[in-house]
């Protein structure tokens, strides 16, 4: 039921966001319909359901003004004052940020602002903007000048304190690149890597190593646990202290969507537990996806959004393959379809939006996933030992090490004979289609899919003409989820 309820409330606010009340009728009517040929508790799923839809579509319709104000008719302003919105990317000449600012009407705006590094402008100040927009690309402003008005408050300046100085550590205790990518792995903050580093990375399909998500809550969580266990505290401490170290994460961090998802999940995981809940990963994660969607629909066009949700659609679908396995052959098989799932899962996405696809992105995630784990944990310890322990030293020296031969697999598989194709970017129903072609080949390797088809064919054997009202009935929904993500 909350696999069902996440969903809709996703694709209701996608209808409300895109204006497709019609497709969005047609999806509420047939999931009514498939609910009674195949869902056991029919009516509560039909209520599920369809409260998910109209909640995701209200919610969405009634703020859609608000998150278009880059539709806003009114020209765009060449100065104007607005608050810090994102902790600032450090370039070697510019920074760059995002700036929540108002128009003159009031309507609501954000955009990435590129400005001179020598401001010092971070998050939560209120600054003076003046500048230029960019022709080729939406919503972004070369600015002139960036002068802070009002400092941040003491909370927030407390909080830039705090990761100013695991900076600093980490940058010490592994210089060049190799640090920046550590800071990638713990802050998602990769802005010190070099122009061809990134574009390495992305052509081998290892950026998403840089986006703080799940993997990193999951490690905060295991920190704590491991040190209340340490001073012998049970109980109700756990929960407690176990929640404050994700919320404790996020603020360090910046509530990103990747990182947001993720620590929705882990609280859920979390409550889960404390309640003797069972914990599934395709319910955690539309729930998750559920709940952004409400808090902020235009996350549904955040490409980190889509990559970070997709990547958990392929881990959890190698973790069910996974779990079936025992033994070394289990071991084998983790290590091989974890990072081969999430990289299969956000290759078509990729290939959308780039126009590129790289056939090493299966082989580079492959070898890369046993040296990214360790090297967060490590690019942790590096962050939060003091100044003046030697321990700190030599574990960058590891961490070094191991940041030193992602980089080198990134570039390795990026230089390779015909290792990027390069074609036109997919449209949107393009995508969906690869999508479709993809889910088909996938359908055995999921519990709940093999369990529909079971359902449909013994409703052919039954009743041949219900059955072939059902598949029609699927693919009208597809139809309508076409042109709704159109």
């Amino acid at each position: 039921m909350g696999f069902v309820f996440g969903a809709t409330i996703m694709v209701g606010a996608a209808g409300a966001f895109t204006g497709s009340a019609g497709e969005t009728l047609v999806l509420a009517g047939c999931l009514a319909f498939l609910s009674v040929m195949f869902a056991r508790e029919r009516h509560r799923f039909v209520a599920v359901a369809l409260a998910g839809l109209l909640l995701g579509y209200g919610v969405t319709a009634y703020r859609v003004d608000r998150v278009r104000s880059v539709d806003h008719p009114t020209p765009f302003p060449s100065e104007f004052a607005g608050t810090v919105a994102s902790d600032p990317r450090l370039g070697s000449v510019n920074h760059s940020a995002r700036v929540a600012w108002r128009f003159e009407d009031g309507q609501s705006a954000e955009s990435l602002v590129l400005y001179p590094g020598t401001s010092d402008a971070g998050r939560g100040d209120t600054v003076f903007v003046v500048g230029t927009w960019s022709t080729t690309v939406e919503n972004l402003l070369f600015a002139d000048k960036v002068e802070v008005v009002e400092e941040a408050g003491p909370v927030e300046r407390l909080r830039r304190s705090i990761r100013a100085s695991a900076t600093t550590r980490v940058l010490e205790r592994v210089p060049g690149s190799n640090g920046s990518l550590a800071l990638g792995l713990i802050i998602g903050d990769d802005s010190g890597l070099t122009a061809q580093e990134r574009a390495d990375l992305r052509a081998s399909g290892l950026s998403h190593i840089t986006a703080v998500s799940g993997s990193n809550v999951a490690m905060v969580i295991a920190a704590v646990a491991l040190m209340l266990q340490a001073l012998g505290r049970r109980g109700r401490y756990w929960l407690a202290a176990q929640a404050s170290g994700i919320v404790f994460y996020v603020w360090i961090i910046g509530a990103d969507p990747p990182i947001l998802r993720a620590a929705i999940m882990g609280s859920l995981v979390l409550v889960a537990g404390a309640i003797g809940r069972p914990t599934h990963l395709f319910t955690l994660l539309f729930l998750a996806g559920g709940a952004m969607c409400l808090l902020d629909p235009d996350v549904l066009l955040s490409l980190s959004f889509q990559l970070s949700f997709l990547s958990m659609i392929g881990l959890a679908i190698a973790g069910d393959y996974i779990s079936r396995t025992t033994g070394y052959r289990r071991k084998i098989i983790a290590a091989v379809l974890s990072p081969a799932g999430a990289a299969i899962a956000t290759a078509p996405l990729l290939a959308a939006r780039f126009g590129t696809f790289n056939p090493g992105t299966l082989p580079a995630n492959v070898i890369v996933a046993p040296i990214v784990t360790p090297a967060t944990g490590l690019a942790a310890l590096a962050a939060v030992i003091p100044d003046g322990f030697f321990t700190g030293y030599l574990i960058g020296f590891v961490l070094w090490m191991l940041t030193g031969v992602v980089l080198s697999v990134s570039a390795l598989i990026s230089s390779l004979p015909y290792a990027t194709w390069t074609f036109s970017e997919l449209t949107n129903a393009q995508t969906l289609a690869c999508y479709l072609a993809l889910g088909a080949v996938m359908l055995p390797f999921i519990p709940e899919a093999r369990l529909l088809v079971f359902r449909l064919r013994v409703r052919a054997h039954d009743a041949p003409g219900l059955a072939a009202a059902s598949v029609m009935t699927c693919v009208v929904m597809l139809g309508a989820l076409s042109f709704i993500i159109d």
